[in-house]
């Protein structure tokens, strides 16, 4: 219904055979935990009111493979989209300035994700448990990867301009960083 403004704690934990969600554009916040193990859900469309994503929101949604963000959200939260396997590719929103700390951890079949200008903040270990990535926008911020114990290969696209400070630290498993030309 229109009149729903945010989707509360816990609201639909566990619910293992949602597949679908259509929110209502009236939605401004979604709560922590509030589909943590919807392992059967495959595809959701932020609308356009979220200004976060709460802690643990999609964490563990296995089955999930496209997450489209609005652009009015601004921070992802802490393990977010933890666990989720199958996500394979996404495009952080320009306006989002924090993404927390193991936000996409544990996203082994995510192989693509760009990130816009407007980021301030990468939680440790954001990336951790991602092997292969091909990463876009112009800086791959302070600790974006630290401690990507099984990250062994990265593709960085000629349009990234900085790599702050221990972006890359501990990453014991990388063996190829390529470089294209632009």
């Amino acid at each position: 219904p229109s009149g729903v403004k945010n989707i509360g704690k816990d609201a639909f934990r566990e619910c293992s055979s949602l597949k679908k969600v259509t929110f209502s554009s009236s939605i401004d916040e979604i709560k922590d935990n509030a589909f943590q193990g919807c392992s059967s859900l495959l595809e959701i469309t932020i609308p356009s009111g979220v200004k976060n994503i709460g802690k643990d929101a999609f964490r563990e949604c296995s089955s999930l493979k496209k997450v489209t963000f609005s652009s009015s959200i601004d921070e992802i939260k802490d393990n977010a989209f933890q666990g989720c396997s199958s996500l394979l590719e996404i495009t952080i929103p320009s306006g989002v300035k924090n993404i927390g700390k193991d936000a996409f951890r544990e996203c082994s079949s995510l192989t693509k994700i760009t990130f816009p200008e407007s980021i301030k903040n990468i939680g440790k270990t954001c990336f951790y448990g991602c092997k292969q990535l091909e990463i876009s926008g112009k800086i791959i911020p302070k600790d974006a990867f630290h401690s990507c114990s099984t990250l062994n290969e990265i593709i960085i696209s000629s349009n990234i301009t900085i790599i702050e400070q221990d972006a890359f630290r501990e990453c014991s498993s990388l063996t190829k960083i390529t470089f294209p030309e632009s």
